[in-house]
């Protein structure tokens, strides 16, 4: 059964890790030539996108005009930058699926990386002329076109002359905000010069690093709290379907499993997590808490106490009976099981949010589609199969019991009590002997001293 369910993991775990890489996407190719569109003077292809621009000059001064290609569908953007990078630059985005208007194509201000990051400008700084964006979904292509000034107040100035940078990013899809997986880069220009130069073209790495260690994040923690993990609890809740202590090895290898790509995932979320959100995120925080009580369940898991040999119940109530008796007695094993039992389903449930925050955070962070559909599904059928082999087991096991009579249950509680009162008897006993022995004086004792002999 344990070989069966490894198997059965390590082929859903493959499907599922196949499937994300498969929306990964990168491009590399570059071509700089006069354009092949007559409105426009020269034309930057990087694969699938095209860049086509012109100067031109307009009432309010000189101007670019811009045309952006994107051979798919999806959100499309274009900016400039002090430096290529995406933070403290000024991009265009286009959304193919909202109107077009004064804001779309609108101007953003980004100052991060993340979607939190990338803000519509003011109003009184939408001043692009004549924006665009549409569709071609015979031939899968995004357009998007606009004419923005060279010289605008509070934003960084695109020189006529002289080298600019650029950036460019392409959504997975029309839903913005969303990753750009369609791809992105920068690349410099000089605009002067009948033929403007292209340098140093590059496809930033370091955001699409952060996606796949991400993404590496989200695909560990699966595996561990939406499959390992629950095997391990459902060992131990079925465990009369095992034979001998073989419930107890499912459990164990399983759960230490766990928690090994328990701490891989929190050790990648620390690497990438900025420090100043690594308390104010709530998914991080409850990733700090997971990961503490997963810890201290392993520790007194490894120093457990011994187990207490009883007799097996003869109705269900009484598993309950007698944990409550032998904590009354002051039984540590008892306390245990009962901690041990509530931390280990609190972890489960608490994951259910995790695992739902994580693979919603992905999606709107990075891009990836959403899995949360197949991750709930797999849940609720998990807990399906384990409600109904957990009423099975109890068929089994109340099968094999004896038929519980009201006989048979204030035998099995008179045995309980005459122990108790054995026991009682003895301690009773032995305080006697205790006090008979000081009150005895030297010479009595002197005396049995002699008799003895």
């Amino acid at each position: 059964m344990y070989h069966r369910m490894t198997m059965f993991l390590a082929k859903f775990s493959l499907i599922f890790f196949l499937l994300l890489v498969a929306s990964y996407h990168s491009c590399a190719a570059l071509n700089n030539s006069t354009s092949d569109d007559p409105n426009y003077t020269y034309m930057l292809q990087i694969n699938k996108f095209k860049f086509y621009y012109s100067l031109v000059a307009t009432d309010d001064g000189d101007a670019i005009s811009v045309m952006a290609v994107y051979q798919d569908l999806a959100w499309l953007g274009v900016g400039t930058s002090p430096d290529g990078e995406m933070i403290g630059g000024v991009a265009v985005i286009g959304q193919p699926d909202a109107p077009v208007s004064s804001t779309n194509p609108g101007k953003y201000t980004m100052s991060d990386e993340s979607v939190q990051g990338v803000v519509l400008m003011d109003t009184s700084a939408q001043t692009l002329k004549y924006g665009n964006i549409t569709q071609d979904t015979i031939t899968k292509t995004t357009t998007m076109s606009f004419i923005q000034m060279l010289d605008e107040t509070g934003e960084q100035s695109i020189k006529p002359s002289g080298k600019n940078f650029f950036i460019y990013a392409m959504g997975g899809g029309n839903s913005f905000p969303t990753y750009h997986s369609g791809g992105r880069g920068s690349f410099q220009l000089d605009l002067s010069g009948l033929s403007p130069t292209v340098i140093n073209p590059s496809q930033e790495s370091s955001s699409d690093n952060e996606a796949t260690i991400w993404a590496a994040h989200g695909i560990i923690a699966i595996i561990a709290w939406a499959f390992l993990m629950p095997f391990g609890v459902a060992s131990t809740f079925l465990r009369s379907l095992f034979s001998s202590d073989k419930w107890f090895k499912a459990h164990l290898w399983f759960n230490a499993t766990a928690y090994v790509l328990t701490v891989v995932t929190f050790i990648l979320a620390v690497v990438e997590t900025p420090r100043e959100e690594m308390f104010s995120d709530p998914h991080f925080v409850v990733g700090w808490v997971m990961v503490g009580t997963a810890s201290l369940q392993v520790i007194f898991g490894v120093f457990r106490p011994n187990v207490i040999l009883m007799d097996d119940p003869l109705r269900p109530v009484d598993v309950v009976a007698n944990t409550i008796q032998s904590m009354k007695s002051g039984s540590i094993r008892a306390f245990w099981e009962v901690a041990h039992k509530f931390f280990g389903f609190a972890l489960m449930g608490t994951s259910l949010w995790q695992m739902q925050s994580g693979l919603t955070l992905l999606a709107e962070n990075f891009g990836y589609q959403s899995y949360l559909y197949v991750y709930w599904l797999w849940i609720i059928w998990f807990g399906a199969a384990i409600v109904l082999l957990k009423l099975w087991s109890f068929h089994v096991w109340a099968s094999k019991r004896p038929v519980p009579t009201k006989v048979s249950i204030m035998s099995q509680r008179q045995d309980s009590d005459t122990k108790l009162s054995i026991m009682s008897q003895r301690q009773d006993s032995d305080t006697k002997l205790v006090e008979t022995s000081m009150s005895i004086s030297e010479e009595d004792r002197d005396f049995l001293r002699m008799s003895a002999r």
